[in-house]
């Protein structure tokens, strides 16, 4: 299996332990040049979030569209958009972080050897408000 794809897999089955769901968001078809039209590899759904998840493992870097895809959710959200990445370390192991992609730079939010630590940084991740937006929904 792709290392990436069970890195993911091994995100989603602690992920459902915890009532979350995991929605792929499939590979399109063809050459590597639709790879464009996938902007993340999943969605996750918290009791308080929906969330945008790219997987990285190792050093992989953001594609240009993926940058352009965080970019983007981030300005209207800045919770929606998150990178998780596992790495193999000489001096700490195996390592699992989460990331933002601002202003043009890797942020790393947070580290740990357990994967069980990321789960529940979206676990606990509560939702964003926009305190400058109105609510028109009384309004219709």
């Amino acid at each position: 299996m792709n290392p990436e794809r069970a890195f993911i897999k091994q995100f989603r089955d602690i992920a459902v332990k915890r009532n979350m769901i995991v929605c792929p968001v499939p590979d399109p078809k063809g050459s590597y040049q639709y790879q464009e039209y996938r902007p993340f590899d999943f969605v996750l759904i918290t009791a308080d979030n929906v969330l945008c998840i790219e997987a990285k493992v190792e050093h992989n870097q953001l594609l240009p569209h993926q940058k352009g895809t965080s970019e983007a959710i981030e300005s209207i959200n800045p919770i929606a958009y998150w990178v998780i990445r596992k790495r193999e370390t000489k001096k700490r192991g195996i390592l699992y972080s989460i990331e933002k992609y601002r202003n043009k730079k890797k942020e790393i939010i947070m580290e740990s050897n357990l994967i069980e630590h990321l789960v529940r940084h979206f676990q606990e991740c509560k939702g964003w408000e926009n305190k400058g937006v109105k609510d028109v929904s009384k309004e219709v």
